[in-house]
């Protein structure tokens, strides 16, 4: 009996070696170095929307010019309004595997085939993980909805191309508003585009309560960069300085589409001048404790002024993002 017992206990562990040794051998696959992983991303049904948007508006373009068979960008738009109705129905997973597997995969094979150009497809690549182009116009609304067109201007940066008119509520009562004002300082008149006139402190934070984190009152060097694309001559440094070639180009009608508006501005004592003259702008940049950089589009010479200012007065705000 022991025998037995001896022969069965050397099987179960011959049997166990076995099995050990087979497990060994199974080779470890980690993926390639540099080879693509499936990683989803977890997209918002909003940023899904802009990548789905961005697509179609870019495949509807290359039809437009004649870089892409209308056929095979109907059938793009086809893969793509499918997984539309997914984000729809809210299946944002579902959604998203569909456009990293199945739409992708389509794309790189017409690609292969000589339908989409190395451009095109490189696009689409990017959009689908999120990169989407750089847009040069838009807009933005503050939280009374009022809708602010925004433009990227020459030196790369997205400005608001009107007058910011966003009053929070905080600074007083209707109609007078303790560090802003409606631009003629009555809430009754028709606003005929100039926005508000802000004192230095309230244009400080106003971008950023009318528009959200990002947006802000540009800083000296802000102006200074943008005036520098219309006269390379122009001085950077802490002096008043003046220019033409810049009002020629950013006052409203300019070639730029910074659209200055001659607001005016409000004094200390709480007088409205120079509506119609003056476009009037505070810069985010202290010369000192009571003063503050502003830029001063003056119509009766032509030009574009560079001075500072007690941070009291009423001054007109534009708005910025990097």
């Amino acid at each position: 009996m022991q025998n037995v017992f001896r022969v069965l206990t050397l099987l179960a562990l011959l049997l166990l070696a076995t099995t050990c040794q087979k497990e060994a051998a199974e080779p470890v696959v980690l993926p390639a170095e540099g080879a693509e992983q499936v990683a989803f991303r977890d997209f918002t049904a909003d940023q899904l929307y802009e990548i789905l948007d961005a697509m179609e508006l870019n495949i509807n373009a290359w039809i437009d010019a004649g870089e892409l068979n209308a056929a095979i960008g109907g059938s793009l738009l086809s893969k793509l309004a499918y997984i539309r109705s997914m984000v729809d129905a809210g299946q944002l997973d579902r959604a998203e595997r569909t456009l990293d597997r199945s739409f992708m995969h389509y794309v790189d094979r017409l690609h292969d085939e000589g339908n989409l150009t190395d451009s095109q497809h490189q696009s689409l690549d990017d959009m689908a993980h999120g990169i989407l182009p750089d847009e040069d116009e838009g807009s933005v609304s503050d939280p009374n909805g009022k809708a602010y067109p925004w433009k990227r201007m020459a030196d790369g940066k997205k400005w608001i191309t009107v007058n910011l008119d966003y009053w929070d509520g905080e600074d007083g009562d209707a109609g007078h508003f303790g560090q802003t004002w409606p631009y003629d300082g009555t809430t009754s008149e028709p606003d005929p585009g100039y926005g508000m006139l802000y004192t230095y402190d309230a244009a400080l934070t106003a971008c950023e309560k009318a528009f959200g984190a990002g947006w802000r009152m540009p800083g000296k060097s802000d102006w200074d960069n943008l005036i520098l694309q219309y006269d390379p001559n122009w001085n950077m440094g802490d002096l008043s300085f003046s220019s033409s070639a810049p009002y020629e180009n950013l006052i409203l009608g300019g070639s730029s589409g910074f659209n200055a508006l001659l607001g005016g501005f409000r004094s200390i004592n709480g007088g409205y001048y120079n509506l119609g003259v003056d476009a009037i702008y505070w810069s985010g940049t202290e010369r000192d404790a009571q003063f503050s950089w502003y830029y001063d589009f003056y119509s009766r010479s032509g030009e574009l002024k560079r001075y500072y200012i007690g941070k009291s007065l009423g001054l007109s705000c534009r708005c910025l993002q990097d």
